[in-house]
């Protein structure tokens, strides 16, 4: 969203500070930085774990949930086949017919709808030497609509898992990143008080000296 110059909200000799705030959440978070050098604040605070992006910053938790929904949305890629206009144009012969439905009777679990272990249309097609289109109009036919197969549904249920970890340690990564961030406001604060009562003690002791 901005890096804004607070060094004014800390008193004349308060050291200079400068305000980061996330584009996403809008958190905050004030950090020592030279007085105007917004080039140096834009790398400090991508050392401090938060993305810079052309004008936009955001903080470490909405950086790590962007990254999450990104892996997320990925898909696995479809298994190829060939092209429909193949497959009008030739058909299988009875014979090859005859092949691919015994070859799909013991590599397609009907019950589960997908094929055991590694197979796939495209294998069913490489074994048979026949179009793959063949293979997926005759599956689809008698066996079950699904192309996939054992190795891709373990692989989809072990990425959902690992997705939803990662959501949660986002999560929990938030929480934890606003603790921090309330905790460095009190600090900031503590620290413009504590400077105060010094100045107050110092011009006390003073003049008693001058007495």
């Amino acid at each position: 969203m901005s890096l804004l110059d607070v060094s004014t909200s800390l008193g004349s000799q308060g050291q200079p500070r400068m305000k980061a705030i996330c584009d996403d959440c809008e958190r905050d978070e004030v950090f020592a930085n030279p007085r105007g050098d917004e080039g140096k604040a834009r790398k400090k605070i991508q050392q401090m774990g938060w993305e810079v992006a052309g004008k936009s910053e955001r903080c470490p938790a909405c950086r790590a949930k962007r990254k999450a929904q990104k892996m997320a949305a990925r898909k696995p890629k479809p298994v190829p086949v060939a092209p429909a206009s193949d497959a009008l144009m030739r058909q299988p012969t009875r014979a090859q017919r005859r092949e691919i439905m015994g070859l799909l009777e013991v590599s397609y679990d009907v019950e589960a709808e997908r094929y055991s272990g590694h197979e796939t249309d495209e294998t069913i097609a490489t074994v048979l030497n026949v179009l793959p289109g063949w293979v997926s109009a005759i599956r689809e036919e008698f066996f079950g609509a699904a192309g996939g197969n054992d190795e891709i549904a373990a692989l989809q249920s072990g990425y959902d898992d690992l997705a939803g970890r990662v959501a949660d340690l986002v999560s929990k990564l938030a929480e934890v990143s606003q603790q921090a961030s309330d905790i460095s406001a009190q600090l900031t604060g503590f620290e413009g008080r504590l400077s105060k009562v010094q100045k107050a003690v110092g011009e006390r002791a003073m003049a008693r000296a001058r007495g």
